[in-house]
């Protein structure tokens, strides 16, 4: 059959069949001389996912359920076998975004498992999200794709008798980041399936408020990321979502909450202790241990919206040249920094 579509410009679908014939997909021509792009699994939700795309791309596939209990899917095209054939990695990687995301979920519905299994000697769960394959060189393109979406992973062989390889992501926040933003077409393989799993390991969640006072460099703010993610696995914790906001109480600050999942309580001197190891402003810190200490356990751990002042400054004060030199300085530092992360 020949298709209504030029490949000269690629597509969601394309990337996404392409992906899965890297994996449980298969692309041959048969003795009758017609190409057939084939896929035979067992999630009907995956199967679906396959012969929808295969229907936008101007192919009149089949679906059915042989005895054996696996979905088939077949579709006849030798333009698009052959493009399927055709496709280098450097051609791959450079497609925009969207494609890209569309080639890593056909992939990761064909060759992905995602587990969580609780060990006796540790409090917390293990997660790990898994791409499982033979072909070292396609896991590297797959690994290097995810960097430029901003997802951390690292590869590792599997075996010892054959090359047999494996991109993982353990950290819960990487495989976080990795689902909200490829997602699956098979609905044990989501983000909502990875939730309601650890759900039933981590029964606590907490939410840490941080407080920097002054602007912080881009590539300051990733290391940082990844140092939190690092402390806090080393302390059987969990970093679920870092969200970060402009503070409204200082030009230049920013208000910070990372969320936390835990399978043991935590205590409001625990949090605080967190907040201090998570670079939280010293001050708040100390203010907020005395709020504890005098028993509050519920507005101990505020950020403000905005300066309260109780009474307006002397005149000494407002003439005062230390003020006005640190109030320089403090201006003179913004800006400067915001350069910095313009550059």
């Amino acid at each position: 059959m020949r298709l209504n579509l030029s490949f000269e410009t690629w597509t969601e679908d394309f990337a996404y069949i392409l992906g899965v014939i890297y994996g449980d997909g298969s692309v041959f021509q048969r003795k009758d001389g017609n190409y057939v792009i084939r896929l035979h699994v067992k999630d009907e939700d995956f199967a679906e996912a396959f012969y929808q795309a295969l229907k936008r791309l101007g192919l009149n596939p089949y679906k059915s359920k042989p005895s054996d209990g696996y979905w088939q899917v077949v579709g006849y095209s030798k333009d698009l076998a052959l493009k399927l054939q055709s496709v280098i990695f450097n051609e791959i990687k450079e497609q925009e975004d969207a494609i890209l995301v569309m080639f890593i979920r056909g992939l990761y519905d064909s060759e992905g498992c995602l587990t969580i299994r609780k060990r006796k000697n540790r409090p917390s769960p293990q997660s790990s999200l898994r791409i499982l394959n033979t072909d070292k060189p396609l896991l590297n393109l797959c690994k290097d794709i995810l960097l430029k979406l901003g997802v951390h992973a690292c590869i590792n062989r599997q075996s010892r008798k054959r090359d047999y390889f494996a991109l993982c992501i353990t950290s819960p926040y990487e495989i976080h980041s990795f689902l909200r933003k490829i997602d699956s077409s098979i609905k044990r393989k989501t983000l909502a399936s990875f939730k309601a799993k650890l759900s039933k390991f981590m029964k606590f969640k907490y939410v840490l408020h941080l407080d920097w006072d002054y602007p912080i460099p881009e590539k300051w703010k990733e290391v940082w990321k990844e140092h939190i993610i690092a402390m806090l696995d080393r302390m059987n914790l969990q970093a679920e979502r870092i969200i970060t906001t402009p503070s409204p109480s200082r030009e230049g600050g920013i208000h910070i909450w990372l969320h936390v999942l835990s399978a043991r309580k935590l205590y409001e001197t625990d949090i605080n202790m967190l907040q201090w190891l998570c670079n939280d402003c010293p001050t708040r810190v100390w203010i907020n241990s005395l709020r504890i200490d005098r028993g509050l356990r519920v507005y101990w751990n505020k950020l403000f919206t905005r300066h309260l002042w109780r009474k307006p400054l002397p005149e000494q004060c407002e003439k005062c040249r230390l003020r006005y030199y640190l109030n320089k300085m403090r201006v003179e530092f913004m800006k400067k920094q915001k350069l910095e992360s313009i550059t």
